[in-house]
């Protein structure tokens, strides 16, 4: 995890530098203040839409967790039954042994939304990206009206 931090630093710090080069004095702190605001934004808006993800993706992997282990999907593998039976053989109660086949479930069902937030990160990131590189680069080009007002307004300036 510590090389996780110092790569990330050894990534955005560049980036920042990069942004404020040739900044001198109250523009740099400005500019470094900027920097870190916006930074901020991202970091937000990147945890509000993950748990986006996961809120919408628990109840769905919650489901195909039950379908799975129930027996719904396939008849000869119920699995939920095998599980209550071993916890109330370990000494849980039928309630209690339910309760925390329900909680494992809800469990997994919660780290697979994460997983699918995470997975879902680099597309979108992608995709930003793609939508940058798309954007029209050149001008556009002039009616012939537009460019003979801009050729009278060049010989005018000529003149002056």
């Amino acid at each position: 995890m510590t090389f996780f931090g110092f790569s990330l630093a050894m990534f955005f710090a560049p980036l920042a530098s990069l942004a404020m080069y040739g900044l001198q004095g109250a523009q740099l702190l400005r500019a470094a203040e900027g920097v870190r605001a916006a930074a901020h934004r991202r970091r937000r808006l990147r945890h509000r839409a993950a748990r986006v993800v996961m809120f919408r993706r628990t109840p769905y992997h919650a489901l195909d967790l039950s379908d799975q282990f129930s027996g719904r999907r396939f008849a000869e593998l119920d699995l939920m039954t095998q599980l209550t039976d071993r916890l109330q053989a370990s000494g849980f109660t039928p309630a209690m042994a339910s309760s925390q086949v329900g909680r494992f479930l809800r469990h997994e069902a919660a780290l697979l939304a994460l997983n699918d937030a995470f997975l879902l990160a680099p597309h979108v990131c992608r995709s930003r990206a793609f939508v940058w590189l798309a954007r029209a680069t050149h001008l556009p080009r002039l009616t012939i009206a537009q460019e003979l007002k801009q050729l009278e307004a060049e010989e005018l300036m000529e003149q002056i």
